[in-house]
């Protein structure tokens, strides 16, 4: 999706399924460009952070867990204990 400039997708569901579907695949290289597509477009909700902070926990960056989680206290977006775990996994 993301390769094909012909092709545009504005809809901020679809990139979140895709941000799923990297982190599912272990698509890691995907990751960062479709969530910065998804906020383009939206929020991130607190499926879409969490699915980033998963992303970042098995790339062991624990800096991008807790910028995650400070961007999510920013935005009014719950922060619960399974986002912790996560983060600390």
């Amino acid at each position: 999706v993301a390769e094909d400039k012909s092709l545009v997708v504005d809809d901020r569901s679809v990139w979140s399924c895709l941000i799923f579907c990297a982190v599912e695949a272990r698509e890691f290289r995907r990751c960062i460009d479709f969530f910065d597509k998804l906020k383009a477009f939206g929020a991130p909700s607190q499926k879409d952070y969490g699915n980033m902070i998963r992303y970042a926990s098995t790339m062991g960056d624990w800096q991008m867990s807790l910028s995650l989680i400070h961007e999510m206290r920013e935005a009014s977006v719950e922060v619960d204990n399974v986002v912790y775990n996560t983060a600390l996994a």
